[in-house]
């Protein structure tokens, strides 16, 4: 797959899935051997990673995911992006506070035969629960 194929998906992978929440896309655009790895979570597959996908949409309906800067190499594509919406919802455990966040994060991809299989996860969680009122601003 060339690079050009490859930020393709990804833009497909934030319209389809990440901003909607279907998971008829993640059977799309994920692997069946999808792996992504989320520090302080651990190692999610497909149906693990489609769970936090709807977990999060429950509690931030309208979830918008918007990728920044799109880098990618050989079979790997890193972009940085930007999430935000309204926690209106359950979310981790934490009530619906009606607050809006806005979330800097990176991810790498690594794609195999038109498909996503492997992903690493770095987001500001900390500043996102400073934005929620659950971790005090210091």
């Amino acid at each position: 797959m060339s690079i050009e194929k490859n930020k393709q998906l990804m833009h497909r992978y934030f319209e389809e899935l990440l901003n909607t929440g279907d998971s008829t896309a993640a059977d799309r655009l994920l692997a069946p051997s999808f792996i992504c790895h989320l520090p302080g979570v651990g190692t999610l597959d497909r149906e693990g990673y489609k769970q936090f996908i709807l977990g999060f949409h429950a509690g931030f309906p309208g979830l918008h995911t918007r990728p920044q800067d799109m880098i990618a190499e050989g079979d790997q594509v890193a972009v940085r992006f930007t999430l935000s919406g309204t926690h209106q919802g359950s979310w981790q455990g934490v009530p619906a506070t009606g607050k809006q966040v806005n979330v800097l994060g990176i991810c790498i991809y690594r794609i195999a035969h038109d498909q996503i299989v492997e992903k690493w996860l770095l987001m500001d969680g900390l500043g996102m629960l400073q934005q929620l009122g659950e971790v005090p601003v210091r």
